[in-house]
């Protein structure tokens, strides 16, 4: 809980010098009224997660007063004095996050995400939707069996209760009456009058509305050309805007086939200016133009080509290539984690693509993290790509490294069979042939 849930009925009047939060997750600065801005969120972020390793509170006392003073001497024990053997990395991390002085903590949630991402990854620690679902299973598994318990029993009630009571239609031949009928029934006389001509009145009133609406639209359309010049101008100017866009979405389609992308993307932006709804029916038109430029732009300028696939992006999420093109930007930017979140997103769109899976490969193996970076070259050798004897030479160098020579040796030759003439590889498998006979 980093901020505070706003009443349904706000008074107008704010009482100064009140804290408002839970004191125990305030940052120093926040308890003492200082300046305070996104970096708290961090400091209460670190509390979390000293808690959650430790088993303990970080601050806590008799009183508020007591809390208050804990938080602003921000006096923070050891995590191995309350927790289990915790990797002193992690307890670093931890302890930059709720550092006093917010200059010195992390200074953007971005940062902290990146140093944990970076530590799991150099642990081989891959932590997915899968593994989450199986440790919340193991946890409470006996939470889930007695949920699920309770729901068979009230779903056994529900179709006992159905049961019985279409048997009751079946035996008797008289289907059970209607609610609105049975509510009407239990009406006084007086109030069930009351209703039939309140009925009666909107039914009428809904008549009326509509022979005048006919009528009205008759006499419209019984005009005679000319007679009517304002109502009739307005379908065909609309009709007349509709296809003088239609053209400049085809000029765009044209300019996009033959190479112009900045003309493309120009008159794309002309049709979503004028009228949003029809350009929103070309969106993949509009993605496959700032892609395409951004391929082009990338060239020369890794930033604007990141802003051109950000906007193809935004465009069309569920374009894998896109995604792709952007991890492998990154990764020119030496980017490294927003570029496996780009080949993570692409895989999760195509899981069949290969190319995908042999960037976050190579991104692994950067990060000496061989036991995933040989999964994903596992991977892209059971795709069977044209560059399949380059996926088996890096899966081979993967299993080099995690020290299992014999797969290391199973890839490498399916990579010298596939390019006999390949002098690293041929040196690779030497080297480890002459390790085993040593």
């Amino acid at each position: 809980d980093f901020g505070i849930a706003k009443a349904a009925v706000q008074s107008s009047e704010t009482k100064s010098g009140v804290l408002k939060g839970k004191i125990p997750y305030m940052s120093p600065e926040q308890v003492t009224g200082g300046q305070v801005d996104h970096r708290t969120d961090i400091f209460s972020l670190g509390v979390v997660l000293y808690e959650l390793l430790t088993g303990q509170r970080l601050f806590h006392g008799s009183s508020e007063f007591e809390m208050i003073e804990k938080v602003r001497s921000c006096d923070i024990p050891p995590l191995s004095q309350n927790g289990p053997a915790i990797p002193k990395r992690v307890e670093a991390i931890v302890l930059k996050s709720i550092e006093r002085e917010p200059d010195n903590r992390y200074q953007s949630a971005e940062d902290l995400h990146a140093e944990v991402m970076e530590y799991l990854d150099d642990d081989r620690t891959y932590l997915g939707p899968s593994n989450l679902r199986n440790f919340m299973q193991d946890q409470f598994r006996d939470d889930i069996r007695q949920e699920e318990t309770e729901f068979q029993r009230e779903a056994g009630l529900v179709r006992h209760h159905e049961r019985n009571r279409l048997r009751r239609e079946i035996q008797t031949d008289t289907p059970e009456r209607p609610f609105v009928r049975r509510f009407v029934e239990h009406l006084s006389p007086t109030l069930r009058r009351n209703l039939f001509r309140a009925i009666s009145l909107v039914i009428g009133t809904l008549a009326i509305y509509g022979l005048v609406s006919i009528a009205g639209f008759h006499g419209l359309s019984s005009h005679k050309d000319g007679e009517t010049p304002n109502e009739a101008a307005v379908p065909a100017t609309l009709d007349e805007k509709r296809a003088r866009l239609q053209r400049t979405i085809d000029e765009g389609a044209m300019l996009l086939t033959e190479g112009d992308y900045d003309g493309a993307i120009s008159r794309f932006n002309q049709v979503y200016l004028a009228d949003a709804s029809l350009a929103c029916q070309y969106h993949r038109l509009f993605s496959r133009a700032f892609l395409s430029r951004g391929r082009e732009s990338s060239k020369t300028s890794a930033a604007a080509g990141l802003v051109d696939f950000r906007q193809a992006c935004e465009m069309d999420s569920e374009n894998f290539e896109i995604h792709f093109e952007m991890g492998r930007l990154l990764t020119t930017m030496k980017r490294y984690r927003e570029a496996r979140l780009s080949y993570h997103k692409a895989i999760e769109i195509s899981p069949d693509f290969p190319d995908a899976h042999f960037n976050l490969g190579y991104l692994y193996f950067a990060k000496k993290a061989y036991l995933l970076a040989a999964e994903e070259f596992e991977t892209v050798v059971k795709l069977k790509p044209q560059y399949l004897g380059d996926a088996y030479f890096n899966l081979g160098l993967s299993y080099y490294k995690l020290g299992e020579k014999g797969k290391a040796l199973e890839a490498l030759a399916q990579a010298l069979k596939l390019d006999p003439t390949n002098k690293t590889t041929t040196g690779l498998i030497r080297q480890l042939k002459k390790s085993d006979s040593s």
